[in-house]
């Protein structure tokens, strides 16, 4: 059975103590409250169909052929790489101390490494045949280091004489007298070509 005349009458002439006003915005505020909670649940409800799979981000993940790794370099061949000696300058005072010097080369196309222990690094001055100082046997006055060089490209090591003869037992002994001096180095296999520089008083 229907709505009476009276029900709909009453529904829109409300009747109470109140004002009909009243009753109107009571009325209005609860409709507006229906509203936003079927907007809601709307708006969280999924699209029509399947839901889409959240993106997959394993693209951007590198496989096992991606996968950083640090290969084990292989020692430099003593035939193809070359050790250039040098020195800071080429006149010294007696008494100073020069910088002497090893620039090695790699002219091939792969990389490798040169391992400079202070066992495997001999520094030697001559004059003449006259042993002036050595680091063989001093390896504590030798710093071991491990070289990567790259395919074309060069890295300098360097050590300093201080400017003395060196006695048995790595100790100083007196003051490199004037005269032509010859430096000499074999560092890790590798022999380098030898520099020439003098010392004046």
């Amino acid at each position: 059975m229907g709505p009476t005349i009276s029900h709909v009458s009453t529904v829109l002439r409300p009747v109470g103590p109140n004002a009909p006003w009243v009753y109107w915005i009571r009325r209005i505020v609860l409709l507006a409250v229906i509203v936003l909670v079927v907007v809601l649940i709307v708006a969280l409800l999924p699209s029509g169909g399947s839901p889409k799979p959240a993106a997959s981000h394993h693209h951007n993940s590198p496989g096992p052929s991606q996968t950083p790794t640090t290969t084990a370099l292989a020692l430099c061949d003593p035939s193809v790489v070359t050790l250039a000696l040098g020195t800071d300058s080429d006149t010294y005072h007696a008494g100073d101390s020069p910088k002497l010097s090893g620039v090695f080369s790699n002219p091939s196309t792969t990389a490798c490494k040169i391992v400079a222990s202070p066992a495997k690094q001999v520094w030697r001055v001559m004059s003449g045949t006259d042993l002036i100082w050595t680091t063989k046997g001093c390896a504590s006055a030798v710093t071991g280091r491990t070289i990567k060089l790259e395919p074309g490209a060069t890295k300098t090591i360097s050590i300093v004489w201080d400017g003395r003869r060196i006695d048995p037992g790595c100790t100083a002994g007196a003051t490199a007298l004037p005269g032509e001096y010859v430096l000499h180095a074999k560092i890790a296999g590798i022999t380098g070509k030898i520099a020439v520089f003098h010392v004046t008083s």
